[in-house]
């Protein structure tokens, strides 16, 4: 059995929590946009906190991380909505502007570049009859709706495969960060599941319905 070095003893006595040093400890929210609100931060925080309750210095660090990872995730998780979301609108109007322009008369494709930059424009701002009108426009351009769908997965592809590798690569050290403490197995329980109730419960914007 090694010795301990000089002036260092073992105590059994559980660490103080002091909230104040915590918080400095814990610094100013992660917010990269305007996307981003710290007093949400504070509130996942205060949520976690109150469930993890972390007795020592080491817990408060791992309490730490796992707050800035889930609040990481649960923000790209929006992103990744949003982005399927403008998307649809960048697919609506790359058939629009395949469709104009081949009906388009020689040197007038500027202009049908512009008439469907317009339409998607009204599209997108429009949930009534201007968009039901420039969907069966499209329609009668020979696009079914298999090919519009395919059309706006598309769109939306490279910029998902980013997003979608972030989020894999933050789950994946959320769950290594929660395995290198699984020596302290009732801490790894209670904060795996106040990170799950964080990520699952904040509430995510509504599907969007396009």
């Amino acid at each position: 059995m090694s010795e301990l070095a000089p002036g260092l003893q073992l105590s059994s006595k559980p660490e103080e929590f002091d909230a104040e040093e915590f918080d400095s400890m814990l610094g100013r929210a992660p917010v990269r946009d305007e996307s981003e609100e710290p007093s949400e931060y504070y509130r996942i925080k205060r949520r976690m906190l109150e469930s993890i309750r972390p007795t020592n210095y080491v817990e408060q660090l791992f309490t730490i991380d796992l707050i800035d990872m889930s609040f990481e995730i649960l923000n790209l998780r929006r992103v990744i909505a949003s982005w399927k979301a403008t998307s649809t609108g960048d697919g609506i109007e790359v058939l629009l502007t395949r469709g104009i322009l081949s009906e388009a008369p020689p040197g007038a494709e500027k202009a049908a570049k512009i008439e469907a930059k317009l339409e998607a424009k009204r599209w997108r701002e429009d949930r009534g009859e201007s968009r039901d009108r420039i969907e069966e426009r499209i329609r009668s351009m020979g696009f079914s709706d298999d090919a519009i769908d395919v059309e706006i997965f598309l769109q939306s592809l490279s910029t998902l495969e980013i997003l979608e590798k972030r989020l894999f690569s933050t789950q994946q050290r959320r769950n290594a960060l929660l395995r290198e403490v699984w020596v302290h197995r009732e801490l790894a329980r209670r904060a795996r599941q106040a990170s799950d109730r964080v990520i699952e419960n904040v509430g995510l914007p509504a599907p969007n319905k396009e």
